[in-house]
């Protein structure tokens, strides 16, 4: 079996990265501009959401093209991308098709109405706009179909080469039925786009966790095709397995995240991320927004590069972006927050305890601005957003300070990809390059990387803690590459690791 590349995603909102013409929201030629960001961190592949959805119900389109920027700009974005080496890849939820393919009728009647050249060359749908929002079951499979196929054509002739199908798990729930069967509805959804543009890479992602699917899963796409990547992001979502969980403020779960972590470390084709749009913000639940910010981040990141997988990162985890500064009596845009709140309360939690939880782990709390500098908005927009919030304390954590800074977390970002993906590529991906591991409940992590061929060692210890942990490594024949206290002096290698002290080790034979 042909090894698939190793991978580095970026996972963005596009109305909060950058706005480029002062409407409040992030647009295509905002993203454009901060194409040289992306260079600069080595990103294989940009992921937005779905495009379609900024037609949802929309009957002006001067209004869409100035919130979000035109097809004309869409396809410039994609240009500059291409001259870049960087993938643009759009994300399609599953069980929403039916509403990409009415907010595509709905895109079709609008540029036709405005008498734009070359629509001809899209898709022609019913003429109706549609504006509810149904969702895919087992009975409209015929339907899903022809949605389907169209929402692909549609990016294809705007030469999408990377699809994200998101939340299938539906589609391969039926336990009753044999592996092939359960799985057969995602190959024949792998065939209808590959049947369409076979160079278009299919990338299935799931927020949930479901280890004896996914490891099956895994297993049947090595005789039967049905996706290129996997892509998991339930690690994010580590110990709120439960709606009560979700009404306090919980600490990180080490064995729980390791656990899952371990199952997929040899898989380049399956993509992990730390964090997630579902969720609040790597830094500020798992570490701490006043102590040890750039060492968190840094320790989380290199954990997540410590194997095989491909990678994801959420924008702004790169440098370890906190959480929005809400509003007092925000209600995280949800209805029936006051309800919840009562309900929770009758559970023993406090409204005081619950809204805490909120602040730190409600998904609204990650829909912050691009942290870009320290001016209004974050340097993302000069007319912001009542619905967008900056990240705490964005005016001393933001790109712009991190660039300057050599010992930051985004420049030791910049660092480790360039080690990992690049400089030692081949070893970590080298089939003869075997992974052992060690752990510990208390957070303590130690990933070892041996190839006897090639006389090579790398090994990543990880302190995920914020208590200081023994290193478990007395072997002083390696030497380090890379830690996260960038300011520290090694005479050797430490016995015990500080509070989210990591280091990368390696022993080689001298050529």
């Amino acid at each position: 079996m042909i090894q698939n590349k190793r991978i580095f995603l970026y996972d963005l909102k596009l109305e909060t990265f950058y706005d480029s013409n002062d409407s409040g929201y992030g647009d295509f030629n905002g993203l454009k501009q901060k194409i040289d960001y992306l260079t600069f961190l080595d990103v294989n592949c940009v992921v937005i959401e779905d495009i379609l959805k900024h037609y949802e119900n929309k009957f002006e389109l001067e209004k869409v093209n100035f919130n979000y920027g035109s097809i004309e700009d869409f396809k410039e974005l994609k240009k500059a991308l291409d001259l870049k080496n960087i993938d643009l890849a759009i994300t399609l939820n599953l069980t929403k098709i039916k509403q990409s393919a009415t907010n595509l009728n709905n895109y079709e009647n609008l540029y036709r109405k405005a008498n734009l050249e070359k629509t001809q060359e899209l898709t022609i749908l019913d003429t109706y706009i549609k504006n509810e929002n149904k969702y895919l079951n087992l009975n409209t499979i015929a339907s899903f179909v022809e949605e389907f196929k169209k929402v692909i054509n549609f990016y294809n002739n705007l030469n999408i080469q990377t699809l994200i199908l998101e939340d299938f798990d539906f589609l391969i729930e039926d336990k009753k039925l044999n592996k092939q069967n359960r799985f057969q509805f995602l190959v024949d959804i792998f065939k209808i786009v590959k049947k369409i543009n076979v160079n278009i890479k299919v990338i299935l992602k799931s927020h949930k966790f479901k280890k004896e699917a996914y490891l099956s899963l895994i297993k049947f796409n090595e005789k039967f095709n049905c996706f290129d990547y996997l892509y998991l992001t339930h690690l994010s979502l580590n110990n709120l397995n439960t709606h009560l969980k979700w009404a306090q403020k919980m600490p990180l779960n080490y064995q729980e995240l390791f656990n899952q972590f371990k199952l997929f470390i040899n898989q380049s084709n399956v993509i992990l991320a730390l964090g997630s749009d579902q969720v609040g913000r790597i830094t500020s639940r798992w570490g701490s927004e006043n102590s040890y910010l750039f060492e968190t981040i840094k320790t989380f990141n290199l954990f997540l590069m410590s194997s095989k997988n491909s990678i994801a990162i959420y924008y702004g985890d790169e440098f370890g972006i906190l959480r929005a500064k809400i509003p007092i009596n925000y209600q995280f845009n949800n209805p029936d927050f006051n309800e919840e709140k009562r309900f929770i309360q009758t559970k023993n939690i406090s409204k005081e305890t619950y809204y805490l939880a909120q602040s730190y782990q409600n998904k609204w709390t990650s829909h912050t601005w691009m942290a870009w500098n320290n001016s209004y908005c974050s340097g993302a927009s000069n007319r912001g957003n009542g619905n967008i919030f900056n990240s705490i304390d964005f005016q001393n954590n933001n790109v712009e300070n991190q660039l300057n800074n050599k010992y930051s977390a985004l420049n030791f970002f910049k660092k480790s990809i360039r080690f990992i993906f690049y400089k030692y590529k081949d070893f970590f991906l080298d089939q003869n390059t075997k992974i052992e591991y060690d752990f510990s409940k208390e957070g303590y992590i130690k990933i070892f990387h041996k190839n006897l061929i090639q006389d090579k060692s790398i090994i990543f210890i990880i302190n995920l803690s914020k208590n200081s942990l023994r290193s478990n490594h007395y072997d002083n024949n390696y030497k380090i590459l890379l830690t996260t206290y960038a300011n520290k002096f090694y005479a050797s290698i430490p016995e015990f690791l500080m509070p989210y002290e990591s280091l990368v080790l390696i022993s080689e034979r001298k050529q």
